[in-house]
């Protein structure tokens, strides 16, 4: 009776069609419901939010806290609304015109900048998505623009990125292939494009732009993680052209792309170790380090469980042994370098680490690792320690560290205990 006897939203203050609209969604959400679809009261509440908030359909760069939380309790309504099973489920014409209009608010509402707007719109989606698949042509009608902006590279920013990749992480299938090529077609540009004014290191007022170039592009590498499972074939294309803009920007270290990058890869775990777990690619620095430091980060658990599970592969690229058909030894390790033997060692030392057990299990890794600390090669290197170079410092310090492990695993062994001391009697 209140609804049916109240003006229209609009006529009242801003503060005013909050509180009421917060009332509305309060009571909307009850069980049971004290609201029903039944006659045109709740249509016509619904209704009065909707435009409302369509009426700020542009994602401004700065509103109001006023118009910010009206605009949120109208979201917050027609989500609570859309999850109602008698709205989802109604033959009114006039209800699922209704349905269409909110579905295509709460996924135009992604891309804003306010994250409590942003979240309501989710929720929405979610609810929607619960209870039924969202049409292709509605999804391709809401992101007619969005799609249209992402076909000009000159078009890309951040906030355009992370809308992408909200829609990604709820609607991942409902997009195709083709999302993923343009996508990387970008990525390769900002590899080639941007470098130009970093190479002629630009002045000081310049770095503003170059930097949000390169925030863009970390955003970028960002929504990979997101895409449907084709998207493991660009995985070569993805390693060359993050290595390259690395490169580039000389940025390693605290390199912006690299958490981004390992979410990418942690996804396809296997496809990652084919391409990166060859001598071709490891003995090339910028490849090598980049796989290390992807492998170690927290996020990376299932790219480290593959890892752990090709332990024959390992040893064989790194330390020149692999196990013929007959299951007999054979070692090569002339065959293979310094720099990679030692990468094997950090290889070891990263899954050991975070998984203990893992080197205890690994008989192969450790009469490797053992061979290796007993080498002529390193007890030369160490005993001329002034002219040693880092990494063969880290080295053995690596190896040590990897030996005591598996004596943890297995204290009966103390022999293992000896082998160690041997490195306190180095000058």
């Amino acid at each position: 009776v209140l609804m049916s006897n109240m003006k229209p939203l609009a006529q009242h203050p801003l503060p005013v069609q909050t509180g009421y609209i917060m009332g509305i969604n309060y009571c909307l959400g009850l069980q049971p419901r004290l609201l029903t679809f039944e006659g045109d009261a709740l249509t016509k509440m619904l209704h009065d939010a909707l435009k409302i908030a369509e009426s700020r359909d542009t994602p401004e760069r700065s509103p109001t806290n006023l118009v910010v939380e009206n605009n949120l309790a109208c979201i917050n309504l027609l989500s609570t609304a859309i999850g109602c099973r008698e709205f989802l489920e109604s033959t009114n014409q006039n209800l699922q015109d209704l349905q269409g209009r909110i579905i295509r608010l709460f996924l135009r509402t992604l891309l804003f900048k306010h994250k409590d707007l942003v979240q309501a719109a989710k929720n929405g989606l979610y609810q929607f998505t619960v209870h039924q698949r969202l049409r292709r042509e509605m999804l391709q009608e809401s992101l007619r623009d969005v799609l249209v902006a992402l076909t000009d590279f000159k078009s890309l920013s951040v906030d355009l990125l992370e809308g992408v990749a909200s829609f990604l992480k709820l609607l991942a299938s409902s997009f195709n292939v083709e999302l993923g090529q343009k996508l990387m077609e970008h990525l390769e540009k900002f590899a080639n494009v941007i470098p130009r004014s970093t190479r002629n290191q630009p002045a000081p007022s310049n770095w503003k732009d170059v930097e949000k170039e390169i925030q863009v592009a970390a955003a970028l590498i960002n929504v990979f993680h997101l895409l449907p499972p084709q998207a493991n074939q660009f995985l070569p294309r993805f390693v060359r052209a993050v290595v390259q803009l690395e490169e580039l920007h000389l940025r390693t270290v605290a390199s912006p792309y690299r958490v981004a990058a390992a979410r990418y890869l942690n996804t396809f775990p296997q496809e990652t170790l084919d391409f990166f777990l060859c001598p071709q690619q490891l003995s090339q620095p910028r490849f090598a380090d980049l796989f290390v430091d992807v492998l170690g980060r927290d996020i990376s658990g299932k790219l480290r469980e593959c890892m752990g599970s090709n332990a024959e592969k390992l040893v064989e690229v790194c330390f020149g042994v692999h196990i013929q058909s007959n299951n007999v030894m054979v070692n090569d390790s002339t065959a293979v370098g310094t720099r990679l033997s030692f990468l094997g060692v950090q290889l070891v030392r990263i899954l050991s680490k975070h998984s203990p057990s893992w080197l205890g299990e690994q008989a192969l890794v450790f009469d490797c690792l053992m061979q290796l600390w007993r080498s002529p090669a390193r007890q030369a290197r160490t005993e001329n320690e002034s002219a040693m170079p880092l990494s063969a410092l880290r080295e053995g310090k690596l190896l040590s560290k990897c030996l005591l492990v598996y004596w943890e695993c297995h204290p009966s062994q103390v022999a293992i205990l000896y082998e160690v001391l041997k490195a306190l009697l180095v000058r």
